[in-house]
């Protein structure tokens, strides 16, 4: 019978320095959803041939949408929505050193601004998937915003948001193989847009250096026109409507 107990007690201490180093590396979200039995591992998203070679390293976890302005979606039981901004727009910003947010009890319309990134006097702002009220802001990036850079889909998220209707932004989302092609061209119209961006030495020099067009901080050494025109053509509800939008709006 002692031995047993010493065995459980060996057992607890153990479990309690896993959760110790949870807390530390990724925070009390992320050690929730450990407890949970939750996966905190992202799926690579294969953009260019099917080989790693091809990767061009995104991320895209299971069963999260994706919006058309690069914005991802958690449907949560409460049918609230859990917002973050996608692997993808993240890496192409690069530094992230302000993220602003409208408070809590705030009602936006579908399209509308619903939060900001800022880097230095640069800025871009990103739509609001549905028509809603804010009902939770992520204290964490507010006082630390690498996190959105360290862990987008995790303890990187921006707001919540309490749609009118949690079918619609999800009707008119991407999720699985139809979000991974869809990345895959937004990766080429990006290319074509950076390629606008930069003169043909800048771009040799890219693909010199990096041995590829890399796409990573991108934008870092930009100005602020060329951030305004990324907003405008990647991240602004004028841009486009994802699939089943007019749906959505027949419903509203």
């Amino acid at each position: 019978m002692v031995a047993i107990f010493v065995v459980l007690l060996i057992l607890f201490f153990l479990l309690m320095d896993s959760l110790v180093l949870r807390l530390k590396e990724g925070g009390l979200e992320r050690a929730a959803l450990w407890i949970a039995g939750g996966k905190e591992q992202p799926l690579p998203v294969p953009l260019a041939g099917g080989s790693a070679e091809g990767f061009e390293g995104f991320y895209l976890p299971p069963g999260l949408f994706l919006s058309s302005q690069h914005a991802w979606l958690n449907l949560l039981p409460s049918g609230k929505l859990k917002v973050g901004v996608d692997d993808f727009s993240r890496r192409i910003l690069g530094r992230i050193d302000q993220v602003e947010t409208p408070p809590v009890g705030t009602e936006v319309a579908a399209g509308e601004e619903l939060f900001r990134i800022h880097q230095g006097t640069k800025s871009v702002a990103y739509a609001s998937p549905a028509a809603g009220t804010v009902a939770a802001v992520n204290p964490f990036v507010l006082r630390d915003p690498r996190t959105v850079k360290r862990d987008p889909y995790g303890a990187g998220w921006i707001l919540a948001l309490k749609p009118a209707d949690p079918s619609v932004p999800v009707r008119a989302s991407r999720v699985g193989e139809e979000a991974r092609s869809w990345l895959r061209s937004e990766l080429t119209r990006f290319r074509d847009f950076l390629m606008a961006q930069t003169t043909p030495d800048e771009i040799l020099g890219r693909t010199l250096a990096d041995g590829g067009f890399l796409v990573d901080r991108s934008l870092e050494n930009m100005g602020p026109g060329a951030w305004r025109r990324f907003e405008e053509e990647f991240l602004s509800a004028r841009r486009g409507e994802g699939p089943g939008a007019e749906a959505g709006r027949a419903s509203q």
